[in-house]
């Protein structure tokens, strides 16, 4: 079977965490097998596709009507390079949390690390309910990856710790964008209260860390997320 590109836009795609390896038959667990059979109502001779943020995007045959056995039959799209692009996010309200997963996941951001700080207002995720969500959100935006979640922990220790440099996004700074981001950097978005005086001159101080603006005007959390990876990607060299 050849698969050509047109026919292969109109294939579910969907994740698989085992490897893709043409030519092999997988068994999906059982809540993988149920939703491919059950809610989606694919039956045997049915085509999806797969993929697994290693071995690019798969098409696969089902041999049975209750999707225990997949044919992997080709290879649809080779696996794109990893950006390595770090989102620092303050924990707020569940609803703008999930919508910040989902988008950061549509913008290609490839770590999501939750920090606390003073003026938050939550400090738990529920982790396997997240990483479900972050994998229908890469499903949905047909991104061949799922990012990263990372466990939460306190801003000063993100700062630290992050490999790259932080673009913080700071309101006081006027709006405008300053830096050039590169691969293994991230953005950092504050609390619906902002940071605290404290952690202001932590970060002002940090050599890590570049304060730099969203626009003239105070966002949500969920819409600041969109603003800054906007930004991130549209100055990264």
């Amino acid at each position: 079977m050849n698969i050509k590109h047109k026919q292969s836009k109109s294939l579910k795609q969907l994740f698989y965490g085992g490897a893709l390896e043409v030519g092999t038959v997988i068994h999906p667990d059982k809540a993988l097998a149920r939703r491919i059979s059950r809610v989606l109502r694919f039956k045997e001779g049915d085509v999806i596709s797969l993929f697994n943020g290693r071995d690019g995007l798969v098409a696969a045959t089902l041999q049975d009507d209750d999707a225990k056995n997949l044919l992997l039959r080709e290879q649809i799209r080779s696996q794109p390079p990893a950006c390595d692009v770090w989102l620092y996010i303050a924990m707020t309200k569940k609803d703008a949390m999930d919508r910040v997963f989902r988008q950061a996941t549509e913008f290609g951001v490839t770590h999501i690390q939750p920090v606390k700080t003073d003026f938050c207002v939550a400090d738990k995720i529920n982790t396997e309910r997240v990483e479900a969500l972050l994998v229908e959100a890469a499903e949905q935006s047909e991104r061949l990856s799922v990012p990263q979640l990372l466990p939460v922990i306190p801003v000063q220790k993100a700062a630290d710790a992050a490999a790259g440099h932080v673009f913080w996004c700071d309101e006081s700074t006027g709006g405008k964008w300053v830096g050039t981001p590169r691969a293994g950097d991230g953005v950092l978005v504050g609390p619906e209260g902002g940071f605290s005086p404290a952690e202001k001159a932590f970060l002002s101080g940090h050599k890590k860390v570049t304060a730099t603006g969203l626009g003239p005007h105070i966002l949500r959390v969920d819409t600041a997320v969109c603003a800054a990876c906007a930004r991130f990607f549209d100055h990264m060299a």
